[in-house]
């Protein structure tokens, strides 16, 4: 009789007598794939025979407990009581130990989550991870070799725990008791990674203890608690002895009274790569100085109280700098060799932005420049000549309102995004310098609603600051709302020769699509041209093209008189230039807005015009 059995949740059926290559593979190499899996429970799966699991599963060298997948074995919705999840936690230790009793096999990996804690049965949760810990400290392959990811919400930890042969330590929820003293912590001298979230320390030395007591460790992370917390952990001091540390980060913790931290630990670390802050409170200066060339990186989000920040690293590349609510009154920022700048945050007042971007983009170092929701700043005026990606995110509060650039040629990238503010409303006058030949123009207007007149006329303010355009892209969640006036451009601004226009419209709404194309074609004279309408709203694009075409190149446009005459001209000399038009769509057009055939025929005429009129390719495509 032949098996059968669901593979992956799919209809399709995979039979004993089927070729099964997965479990033909060797245990070692089936053991490193159900490493990377993110459940090994659902391996499974992935073989035809559960003989051959089986096999598998006693000489797999990973112990592994996660409740939560004890609720989904069960199919339940909700979380049981934590009696029933302990009751299943001991049958899964009792099990173990039979397992690993029969062989001589080592264990490399050892991995606890406890999602939940009840205080009737911790006591017996702790016996029951303290015989887990013993199996697997017994049956490491080798010192240094073995990796702990122990999870559990207020979990007494116990001594035996940590060890000598440690290499990687994740800890997630575990509060260290009243019966750790920083004398019983042993030697970690093989410890490369220390990851420590939401821990807790009956005394704020401990910790500084542990991390003393790892003299080879690469990496730190520390998260003292859930974001929000008031009950941070403080840290008034570091080790200085961790040579060999690469990366270290810190969130949500206090640091009292020590402006020098980071500056001792930085000086004592020669190997550090990337240091990244966030959350940091109770620290009114925030000092990082280094006399080395190895810190790359430094990221600084959210510091709290710092009112001064001053930063100072000649092999410096990477800064990110998002002060948020609280005002920093200086920063202070010494990088030569800085790459990449991202600065963000209603911290910033527009004297700091100003001096910052005085003092780093003047320099010949500097190639990529993100700012983010600046809600002080008015007015910005900095000089880049080697930038090559510019990045302007405008938020609700944005008080931005004007902007000169000036770039070198080569600039690759300008991005202006515009989610939830009107950008003309607020940007008034943005001035690009910039020689660049193949630059590329990015306008995200994200979920505006607005007038479409004044959408061209704060668009073609940022097109005319260039002298040369290759790509301009536009997209719109909503499109701008319909008004009597939109027809009205501004005639004072010269419309830019671009290359390659493409338009992104999302959804549809109560407005009118051709007025957007309009305007975009008068402010752009594009020579390809992208229509990509993601949802719907193709039949209007095709109706517009074929409008377009007829009214503007056709013979009897150059007849009408008076105003409209010079208007009918203006818009044909803005199409001179036109090559070539694709409408980009997907398959969920085709239902909801025009059937195949229609399409069809609707796409031929549009294509016959278009070759007619001017000799222009027409394409449509159903995915981009």
């Amino acid at each position: 009789m032949k098996k059968q059995r669901k593979f992956a949740g799919h209809p399709a059926i995979i039979s004993a007598t089927s070729e099964d290559r997965i479990s033909d593979l060797p245990d070692d190499v089936l053991h490193l794939i159900l490493r990377r899996m993110n459940s090994p429970t659902q391996a499974g799966k992935t073989m035809a025979l559960s003989r051959r699991w089986r096999s598998l599963w006693r000489s797999y060298p990973v112990l592994e407990f996660d409740e939560a997948d004890c609720h989904s074995r069960r199919g339940w919705k909700i979380c049981p009581a934590a009696a029933v999840a302990t009751d299943y936690l001991h049958k899964f230790t009792a099990a173990s130990i039979e397992r690993f009793s029969g062989n001589q096999l080592p264990i490399e990996a050892f991995k606890v989550s406890l999602a939940r804690e009840d205080v009737r049965i911790k006591r017996r949760r702790a016996v029951i991870l303290e015989q887990l810990l013993s199996l697997a400290l017994e049956r490491e392959r080798k010192p240094g070799e073995i990796t702990m990811d122990i999870t559990g919400y207020r979990l007494p930890c116990r001594k035996g725990i940590l060890t000598s042969g440690l290499k990687i330590l994740r800890l997630t929820g575990i509060k260290f008791g009243s019966d750790w003293r920083c004398d019983d912590l042993p030697p970690l001298n093989s410890l490369r990674l220390l990851r420590l979230k939401y821990v807790k320390f009956n005394h704020e030395n401990l910790l500084a203890n542990l991390i003393a007591r790892a003299p080879f460790l690469e990496t730190l992370e520390y998260r003292g608690s859930a974001a929000g917390s008031t009950k941070l952990q403080v840290i008034s001091k570091l080790p200085t002895n961790l040579n060999s540390l690469r990366f270290l980060c810190l969130e949500n913790v206090a640091i009292e009274n020590n402006d020098q931290l980071f500056t001792n630990l930085i000086s004592s670390s020669p190997l550090l790569e990337t240091l990244e802050l966030r959350e940091i409170s109770k620290l009114r200066k925030l000092r990082v100085i280094s006399r080395l060339n190895n810190l790359k990186t430094i990221k600084i989000g959210y510091p709290l109280d710092a009112e001064r920040i001053e930063i100072d690293a000649p092999g410096l590349e990477t800064l990110h700098l998002q002060p948020l609510y609280h005002e920093v009154m200086e920063i202070k920022v010494t990088a030569p060799e800085l790459r990449h700048l991202e600065l963000g945050g209603s911290g910033f007042t527009e004297r700091n932005v100003c001096e910052l971007l005085s003092n780093l983009c003047g320099g010949s170092s500097l190639k990529s420049l993100t700012l983010l929701g600046l809600d002080r700043v008015e007015k910005l005026n900095f000089l880049s000549p080697e930038l090559e990606e510019f990045k302007l995110f405008m938020w609700a509060n944005s008080k931005l309102r004007e902007i000169q650039l000036d770039a070198g040629p080569r600039l690759a990238k300008f991005f202006v995004g515009c989610r939830n503010v009107l950008p003309d409303g607020k940007l008034e006058k943005c001035g690009i310098s910039s020689d660049a030949t193949a630059c590329r123009l990015e306008v995200d207007f994200g979920h505006v609603r607005f007038d479409s007149s004044r959408l061209f006329g704060g668009l073609r303010r940022v097109i005319a600051g260039f002298s040369q355009l290759h790509t301009v892209s536009i997209s719109f969640l909503y499109s701008p709302e319909y008004s009597s006036d939109s027809d009205k451009l501004d005639r004072s601004l010269q419309p830019v020769a671009i290359l390659h226009l493409k338009v992104g419209i999302d959804m549809v709404s109560s407005c009118d699509r051709r007025t957007i194309l309009d305007g975009l074609f008068w402010a752009c004279r594009p020579r390809f041209l992208t229509v990509v309408p993601r949802t719907s709203g193709l039949k209007l694009i095709f109706k517009f093209l074929l409008s377009l075409m007829s009214k503007y190149l056709s013979e009897h446009c150059a007849g009408e008189g008076g105003d409209r005459e010079g208007e009918f001209e203006e818009k044909q000399h803005s199409l001179h230039r036109l090559k070539d038009v694709k409408i980009v769509t997907g398959d969920v057009d085709r239902p909801n807005e025009m059937k195949e055939e229609e399409l069809v025929n609707v796409s031929k005429d549009v294509d016959a015009l278009l070759v007619m009129q001017r000799q222009v390719s027409f394409k449509l495509t159903w995915h981009e």
